[in-house]
């Protein structure tokens, strides 16, 4: 339906889920991954952009890691999002 991959806790073997995150990561033809909580904890890549929670989430504490995966590429570094970068910088607010 939305044409992208999806990662659940039920995705499959490790090496399957692994197949999964890297297709994501290095297609630039697929931005987008639809996923449960099985990704958000543990899981850094410094390019999402946008995180949409459907649903209450089952806590804070998960919560809190799912909805703060971007962050700045503060060292200098290449950065695919340089406007967010530029307003993350800028707006105290957003720190």
């Amino acid at each position: 339906m939305l044409g992208c991959d999806s990662y659940t806790a039920e995705s499959g073997t490790p090496t399957v889920k692994k197949a999964i995150l890297d297709r994501w990561v290095q297609i630039p033809e697929i931005p987008y991954i639809v996923a449960t909580t099985a990704l958000a904890e543990g899981f850094d890549y410094p390019y999402v952009r946008l995180v949409l929670n459907i649903d209450e989430p089952e806590s804070l504490v998960i919560f809190a890691p799912e909805s703060a995966t971007w962050e700045p590429q503060v060292a200098g570094d290449a950065t695919m999002d340089v406007p967010g970068e530029k307003s993350y910088r800028d707006d105290l607010s957003l720190r």
